[in-house]
């Protein structure tokens, strides 16, 4: 009798033992920082932060007087260097095969400088490159900016994403596909769900510990409105 007890006891301690908690911070699975790649002064910007946007979307227009007349200028001499080349070449018979060269020479580095002002008039024209929320804005409409400011962030908050560090030895069974449950800190009391996406086949030498990734789509209310914000603290049951 006292045997079975026991064994009761232990059955009990072994189907009530807490799961370990590690934090972790949601993101999004996909965010962008987009920096300007050009100098310019920002002459018109299209969206709010907190605004949805759409890959291709204008964000932001810069001052483009410039790069619109160098381009002209450009498009000019490259077409008039390519249609000399072409003559010259139709006249192969009157004309030495180094005048040839030239002409070749000539248009094919014209052609070059077109295209490279081309490329910065684009970029006077910031596009998002994916979907989602613009969820900061660095820059004011106006003011002067260099090459390589950070200009805007989104993040796609549909699809988020938890990255962990476990201790080694915690890992045990776990693999690719399992689920974990998890809490956030602004919705107490409710639980979630995210799937193990990956697994680092090495421990972190330094701190002893694998990074794992769970996966998760957002999930809404009622109201169809997306209840887990990136950027919030959650604790992950391992």
């Amino acid at each position: 009798m006292k045997l079975f007890s026991m064994v009761m006891v232990l059955g009990v301690l072994a189907g009530t033992a807490k799961a370990e908690i590690v934090s972790g911070i949601l993101a999004g699975k996909e965010e962008v920082l987009i920096k300007t790649k050009i100098q310019g002064q920002i002459q018109q910007i299209n969206f709010s932060e907190g605004q949805r946007v759409k890959e291709g979307d204008v964000l932001v227009v810069l001052d483009d007087e410039q790069q619109k007349l160098e381009l002209e200028l450009a498009k000019v001499e490259y077409e008039t260097a390519k249609e000399d080349y072409i003559k010259t070449g139709q006249l192969k018979k009157y004309v030495s095969q180094e005048e040839i060269l030239q002409k070749k020479n000539n248009y094919l580095r014209k052609k070059t400088v077109y295209e490279l002002k081309n490329v910065s008039f684009e970029n006077t024209r910031m596009t998002a490159p994916i979907g989602g929320v613009l969820s900061r804005i660095f820059i004011k409409k106006g003011e002067s900016v260099g090459s390589g400011e950070k200009a805007f962030e989104i993040i796609n908050p549909e699809d988020l994403v938890i990255e962990l560090d476990i201790a080694a030895d915690k890992i045990g069974k776990l693999k690719t596909q399992d689920q974990l449950n998890f809490s956030s800190e602004q919705e107490k009391g409710k639980s979630y769900k995210g799937t193990i996406s990956y697994i680092s086949p090495v421990i972190d030498k330094t701190s002893g510990t694998v990074r794992i990734k769970l996966e998760l789509k957002n999930p809404t209310d009622a109201e169809n409105k997306l209840q887990l914000k990136p950027g919030t603290l959650v604790n992950v049951e391992i």
